[in-house]
């Protein structure tokens, strides 16, 4: 069995934090649920450098929250693994993300996909049929600065996990081949469909022959900051391991990560990477995805406001 670098550690995070006063019990829990949810709206300012085929120079790209577009759902949020998991991605590859096929699972509002489409990826932003027309709603009315270069390279595409059509996707999303890398931020949650994500994520990695990277993090569905049971992400990853003998790597994530460090992004206050982890899944086998020979090539900046 391969080696899974920084797994035991996640599972000792996890198990400890099972003990903490942090996590709430069954009343607290109850108690928490009875409190009406804040709906604080921020603005999400994002800077990166374009690809040479658009001209080089920079994007700007700005998403302002507002149910009004897409209306009141569990998507409506951009959440700090989506910042944390874009900010990874640029530094691992930087240019070498044109041209590169990503699919995104469980997109909600699109601004990680945008910000890839705007690097020069193409990348196909999937989330569940019921739901997929707002997912694209937000990327038509909320998310200004996207070139006409990069909304053609980003497309959208309804996919329910768990369902036998993964082979389809390449396809589905106008792909010209199999895809190069699937991502996703935040989502392992209580009472989401976990097996059937486990089920479409290894379909998806052993047909294009990928690997994928997710930010997880240990939050309650959809706003407070702990799961009820805080070894679902460990167990989520672990299965990888023990079931598919596929090698996990993991890498726990910094204020520096985020590149926000004197701001909070959690509604409830805490620091926005706590509990934050980063996890790259790689089936035996799979395509070596061309890493930059220039670390930190361009500079990607981010801006958080609040809106009233």
């Amino acid at each position: 069995m391969p080696l899974c670098h920084g797994l035991l550690p996640l599972l000792l995070v996890f198990a400890a934090a099972s003990e903490s006063s942090e996590l709430c019990t069954a009343e607290s829990c109850e108690a928490t649920e009875r409190r009406p949810r804040r709906t604080k709206r921020s603005r999400h300012i994002l800077e990166g450098p374009a690809p040479e085929s658009d001209g080089g120079g920079s994007w700007r790209l700005v998403l302002s929250e507002d149910t009004a577009a897409t209306g009141a759902w569990s998507g409506n949020k951009v959440w700090p693994g989506a910042l944390a998991l874009l900010g990874h991605l640029h530094e691992t590859f930087g240019r070498t993300l044109v041209g590169f096929r990503i699919l995104e699972l469980g997109a909600g509002l699109p601004l990680l996909s945008a910000s890839l489409a705007a690097l020069g990826a193409e990348v196909c932003a999937t989330d569940h049929p019921d739901v997929i027309d707002q997912v694209q709603a937000a990327a038509d009315g909320l998310i200004e600065g996207l070139t006409s270069l990069a909304k053609a390279r980003l497309q959208f595409a309804g996919y329910a996990w768990g369902g036998a059509f993964s082979h389809l996707l390449p396809d589905r999303c106008k792909f010209s081949g199999p895809i190069d890398l699937v991502v996703g931020a935040d989502l392992v949650y209580d009472g989401f469909p976990v097996d059937a994500l486990y089920e479409s994520l290894s379909n998806l990695l052993e047909q294009n022959g990928c690997s994928a990277t997710l930010a997880l993090q240990p939050r309650q569905f959809p706003m407070t900051a702990a799961l009820r049971e805080p070894r679902l992400i460990a167990g989520f990853l672990k299965r990888f391991l023990q079931e598919r003998t596929w090698e996990v790597k993991t890498k726990s994530v910094g204020a520096q990560d985020l590149g926000i460090p004197e701001q909070s992004l959690l509604p409830d206050g805490e620091p926005a990477w706590k509990g934050l982890t980063l996890a790259t899944i790689i089936p035996p086998g799979s395509r070596d995805p061309p890493l930059q020979s220039t670390p930190g090539e361009g500079t990607l900046r981010y801006q958080r406001e609040a809106l009233p």
